[in-house]
This record gives C-alpha cells, structure tokens and sequence, in this order.
C-alpha cells in the first residue's frame, strides 16, 4: 500500500496555497452590496460617486475639462475639448462593467460593482 509522507517544505507550501485560496475567496466573494458606482479617473487623480447620485464633475486633462453628467441611475459625457467626440457619441452608460473613455484627454468612467439579480455562477 502506498504511504504518503509530506516533509517541512511540504507543509510550508501546502500552508501558503491555503492561505492563498482563502484570500482569493474573500477578495471575490466579499463585497456583495450590490451598489454600482462611478469611478472617474483622471491624468493624476482618481474619484467614486455613487450611481444614483445626482452630480456634475469637471475633470481636468491634457486637452482642458471634461464634463461628465450622473443622474438618474446613468453617467454620461457632456462635453470634451477633444476633437472626434467619441466619448460624447457613447452616450449613456447604466450597466457595471461599461465604460467610456476619452484617451486625447486621459479621462476614464466606468461603473463598477453589482446589478440587483446579477448571476455570477455559471448555471447549467
């Protein structure tokens, strides 16, 4: 009959691959809010507003300021001082997971987080 016998590094490493699976779980599997927010970043700065906010920034780029509406459960751009106004014509996003960018003046908004009723296990 076969034996197994696991030595000190064994251990170690069976230690440190526990460890690593607890700390993947919790990192996936932890924040179940369900609250979809607005990231904004910047050339330098970064921001968070909630979705159902009711908000105008200005973010300043290369280029000049990009005015960004949130209202009523969507964020979209308003006004860029970019040329072909790609990120005027994306119109409004509501879904986490979109996003819409602005690259000639470094301007990012995405929504992250969870829909309500949102599956994230694969179902057969």
């Amino acid at each position: 009959m076969f034996r197994l016998s696991l030595r000190p590094g064994d251990w170690v490493v069976l230690l440190i691959s526990v460890i690593l699976v607890v700390f993947l779980a919790v990192q996936s599997f932890g924040d179940r809010n369900g609250t979809p927010v607005v990231r904004i970043e910047g050339e330098q700065e970064s921001w968070v507003y909630p979705l159902d906010a009711d908000i105008e920034v200005d973010v300043a780029g290369p280029l000049g300021d990009t005015h960004i509406h949130i209202h009523d459960g969507a964020v979209w751009v308003s006004d860029s001082p970019c040329t072909q106004k790609v990120c005027i014509a994306a119109g409004r996003i509501s879904a986490p997971g979109t996003f819409v960018a602005c690259l000639p003046n470094m301007v990012l908004v995405r929504i992250e987080g969870r829909q309500e009723g949102e599956i994230d296990e694969l179902a057969f």
